[in-house]
């Protein structure tokens, strides 16, 4: 069944988020995102992914938070 993929989509935590920020600020992997999240990488990457939208709409306009949406995508490039 589906009770293996349910288990790690837990909704993410503002803290969370901001983790997953500031490790990828670091240059982290994916990999050291995930693990020290106690995340899997997949759910890392999604997260990754719709922080990267997210960031793309919201600063168009004024376009201050670039570096950590640089960031973001640096992650998914190291993934992809």
């Amino acid at each position: 069944g589906d009770e293996k993929f349910e288990r790690h989509r837990q909704p993410w935590r503002q803290d969370e988020i901001q983790k997953l920020h500031q490790f990828a600020g670091k240059g982290m992997s994916l990999k050291a995102i995930a693990k020290a999240l106690t995340r899997s990488e997949e759910s890392v990457k999604d997260r990754a992914k719709a922080e990267q939208h997210s960031h793309a709409a919201s600063h168009r306009t004024g376009g201050r938070n670039k570096g950590g949406h640089d960031a973001i995508a640096g992650v998914l490039h190291l993934c992809a």
